[in-house]
C-alpha cells in the first residue's frame, strides 16, 4: 500500500468523525494552542503512520507464519523420506526383496 492510501483513510476518519480517541487526545495535549485544522493535519499524519505500521507488522507476521509452516512441512517430508529410504534399504539388505 502507498502512503496515499493511509492518508486518505485517516482523512476519511476525520471527515466522518470516526477518530481514535486516544490519538486525538494526544494531539490535543501536544498542540494546545494550535487551530483545529492544524490538529486535524497532525492527527492525519500520526494516524496514517500508525496504519502503515499495523499493516507492515501484520504482513510480517502472516509471512512468518507461512514460512514456519513450510519449514515444518519440509522437515516432516525429509523425515518421512528418510524413514522410507531406511525401510527400503533394510528390506533389500536383509534379503526380503531380491532383484532378479
Amino acid at each position: 500500500m502507498t502512503d496515499k492510501t493511509y492518508y486518505q483513510a485517516a482523512a476519511t476518519e476525520v471527515a466522518g468523525g470516526q477518530l481514535d480517541v486516544a490519538l486525538w487526545t494526544k494531539v490535543n495535549a501536544d498542540m494546545p494552542e494550535a487551530t483545529d485544522l492544524a490538529r486535524q493535519a497532525k492527527y492525519i499524519q500520526l494516524r496514517a503512520r500508525e496504519m502503515a505500521h499495523v499493516f507492515e507488522t501484520t504482513t510480517a507476521i502472516v509471512w512468518s507464519k507461512k514460512l514456519l509452516w513450510w519449514l515444518i512441512l519440509s522437515i516432516c517430508a525429509l523425515i518421512a523420506f528418510g524413514f522410507v529410504a531406511d525401510v527400503i534399504d533394510q528390506i533389500y539388505h536383509r534379503g526380503f526383496w531380491r532383484p532378479y
